[in-house]
């Protein structure tokens, strides 16, 4: 197949405006097209504007306009900021539960780096060789490391690398090995440990199981490479339901699918203190609001329908009270 041919920034408007896209002002759009490129903003983006069609043929949706492709990419860059700051608030909490529970219950140096103190279930193994082979890399790594020196600090001073050190050089990825790389009973320590905030702060009286923990962190660690990544956010969704859907549901007052960004949203408020998920909350509905008539081919409820959200998504998305 040949390769595509270079198209200068008035050609690319020009195979626009043949696919009923509207230009409203061309220089304004050239300097979209500097902002954002073309590959990015028009094939990121387009799909909710395109005319359902069974031709090969691209057709905008009657009036659309280049500008409501630029205020989608807008919106979408502006959840991903939101989701990715609370994301990281989360993983935090994460790290430094793990990092307690498994520093309490093996305290020689470098108990982290040996297979003895992990999982002993055949379908946890492949978890605890991955956590290994990277904690090893990290120290490997940071030894020498005279700019972000903590780590070389304390192998010079102290000959060792406590864990509630090491964690935090950890990725949402690496934890989420340790995590799941960690013995039953630590596991149970780390999910009481968010479950007697979720009761004390909500009346919420089921326990997070383990396995439902390890379904948040996968969906939180997918969702967060989205927004680390700048990929699109708004129309993601897991390629499979998490496969503890149907026990997760019994937390919230409406159908729990487990695949789209407002299931995402819903999960968080197992993981974090209630006022940080409602500034959140407050934030999201902030966005929605801010962008409410930036559309005119399409309305914002299909953008955020397509995102998983309800009509009603600020009643939808609480905790199903005792």
């Amino acid at each position: 197949m040949a390769n595509k041919p270079f198209k200068t920034y008035r050609e690319q408007l020009d195979i626009l405006r043949s696919r009923n896209l509207i230009i409203e002002n061309e220089e304004r759009a050239i300097d979209i097209l500097r902002r954002v490129n073309y590959y990015n903003l028009i094939n990121g983006y387009k799909k909710i504007f395109l005319e359902k069609s069974n031709s090969n043929l691209e057709t905008y949706k009657e009036n659309c306009t280049l500008e409501e492709l630029y205020s989608l990419y807008k919106f979408d860059r502006d959840l991903k900021n939101i989701l990715l700051y609370y994301l990281i608030q989360f993983e935090n909490s994460l790290k430094s539960i793990c990092a307690y529970h498994f520093s309490n219950k093996f305290r020689e140096d470098y108990s982290y780096l040996q297979v003895k103190n992990y999982s002993h279930e055949k379908e946890d193994f492949k978890y605890v060789l991955n956590n290994l082979a990277e904690l090893s890399k990290i120290i490997n790594k940071e030894k020498d490391n005279s700019v972000k020196p903590q780590i070389k600090h304390y192998i010079d001073k102290h000959h060792e690398i406590p864990l509630w050190v090491l964690i935090n050089y950890l990725t949402f990825g690496n934890v989420s090995f340790f995590f799941n790389a960690m013995d039953n009973e630590l596991k149970e320590s780390v999910c009481k440990d968010f479950g007697i905030r979720l009761k004390r702060q909500y009346g919420n009286s089921y326990p997070i199981e383990k396995n439902i923990l390890k379904d948040i962190i996968k969906i939180s660690n997918l969702f967060r490479n989205v927004c680390a990544h700048d990929d699109i956010l708004f129309s993601y969704r897991l390629k499979k339901p998490i496969s503890t859907k149907e026990s997760t549901s019994k937390f919230f007052r409406v159908k729990f699918k487990g695949n789209s960004l407002f299931d995402l949203v819903m999960l968080l408020q197992l993981v974090l203190p209630k006022d940080c998920h409602e500034e959140m909350i407050s934030k999201i509905e902030f966005t929605f609001k801010l962008y409410s008539k930036s559309f005119k081919s399409i309305s914002l409820e299909d953008i955020i329908e397509e995102a998983g959200f309800p009509i009603n998504w600020t009643e939808d998305y609480k905790i199903k009270l005792p």
